[in-house]
């Protein structure tokens, strides 16, 4: 079973009691922001329905304070987002969280939120955005993964969208096991990623190279 985290927003010119989507400066676009999650059977691919969804406006005086509030506890960010998602579907499912798989997009590469799916046994895929510092080596986490060996090769089918092309790519598929190290917090640097077991947890990642077509997935130790 998977779970799949989506964010959207909702848009609406007149309601000036809604909140601050952002954009250009003086935009007078209003509206509210959604963060879904929605339950995906892994193999039949049917819908199950939705499991947990949370609303909310921004205010408008935090227009142009971005870095301000990335000085926030990570409890007081909007990115929290995806941990209180996780902590309201366990309570849901109890029982049967071993069995789903988080997949989210690449807004939830952030650290202490596989921190908090690993310290939990939660398994989960990520699409990493951030080139990463790794406890072992000097290589960052992108670098290392270009120097990996490939595992395995398949052809996909890219449609037509847009100007592109419906065409074939050839992906080449990497995994290797790594360790992150924690960021820099105004309040010091956590701890790398560990678990009870084994000294270290390492987060897993692969990375598929075709032409214009790349990406890294950071996923669990499980």
């Amino acid at each position: 079973m998977e779970r799949c985290d989506q964010e959207s927003g909702y848009k609406h010119a007149v309601r000036s009691e809604l909140g601050d989507l952002g954009g250009p400066e003086g935009s007078k676009t209003r509206g509210f922001h959604v963060h879904s999650v929605f339950l995906v059977d892994a193999d039949t691919e049917r819908s199950i329905g939705l499991i947990d969804q949370e609303r909310w406006v921004r205010e408008d005086v935090q227009r142009g304070k971005k870095n301000q509030r990335r000085q926030l506890p990570y409890e007081g960010k909007e990115s929290f987002k995806w941990q209180r998602a996780s902590e309201n579907t366990e309570q849901r499912m109890g029982g049967k969280m071993p069995d789903i798989i988080s997949v989210c997009d690449r807004e939830a590469d952030i650290y202490e939120y596989m921190h908090y799916k690993l310290d939990n046994r939660q398994r989960f895929v990520v699409r990493a955005t951030q080139n990463r510092i790794l406890v072992d080596g000097e290589l960052l986490l992108f670098d290392s993964l270009a120097q990996t060996e490939v595992l395995g090769k398949y052809t996909i089918v890219v449609p037509q969208k847009g100007g592109r092309k419906k065409r074939k790519a050839t992906l080449q598929v990497k995994r290797k096991k790594m360790t992150i190290q924690a960021p820099q917090r105004p309040g010091g640097r956590p701890e790398p990623v560990t678990s009870s077991r084994p000294k270290t947890q390492p987060i897993e990642n692969c990375r598929f190279y075709p032409e214009k077509l790349s990406g890294a997935l950071l996923l669990s130790g499980d």
